[in-house]
């Protein structure tokens, strides 16, 4: 169980969100959404521990949220290695989280097997999106956090990704949150 109590963040004197309250177990999803700059990311970043947050209570299973226990999945290409293959970056990934993950199943539902050989650089905006989605996944934690993950992502394929995503089998282990501006 996901325990957020009292959950503030304030930059100066300006609140971004505050008194944030909700609970939430294996299986739920919970999006959120506003307007661009209305805080979703700051919340996302506040509830993950990627950003110290003011006034907080944030437990889970009675305990200190650990690295351990989620994932962040944001737009942000910093973390891969631009010249390495997508193959090459997840497996880095993969290595580096230590898991045993069903890699040949999310690269087709993600679409990527075109695209595994190429070099993170010369990829699309929405091909490096979907990778990250799948480094997300890949961590394996029992808590997801997806910042805009339908952004960039071809309009054809964001319902599949959705029925992916929120897959009674996929959620069934997991808590989803997201952030998205509809």
């Amino acid at each position: 169980m996901l325990r957020v109590e009292n959950l503030s963040k304030i930059f100066g004197s300006f609140p971004v969100f505050k008194d944030v309250k909700f609970s939430m177990g294996l299986g739920d999803a919970l999006q959120i959404t506003g307007p661009n700059g209305s805080g979703k990311t700051t919340l996302l970043k506040c509830l993950s521990g990627y950003l110290e947050s003011d006034f907080d209570a944030l437990t889970y299973n009675e305990g200190s949220i650990k690295n351990t226990d989620v994932a962040f999945v944001s737009s942000d290409d910093r973390c891969f290695f631009p010249k390495l293959t997508l193959s090459e970056n997840l497996g880095f990934f993969q290595k580096f989280y230590g898991t045993q993950f069903n890699l040949e199943l999310w690269k087709s539902r993600l679409g990527l097997e075109a695209h595994w050989g190429k070099a993170y650089q010369d990829c699309s905006t929405g091909i490096r999106k979907r990778l990250a989605l799948l480094r997300g996944i890949c961590k394996q934690t029992p808590i997801l956090f997806l910042d805009e993950p339908f952004a960039n992502i071809d309009p054809e394929f964001q319902p599949e990704l959705q029925s992916y995503l929120f897959n009674s089998d996929f959620l069934n282990n997991k808590i989803l949150i997201f952030a998205s501006n509809n």
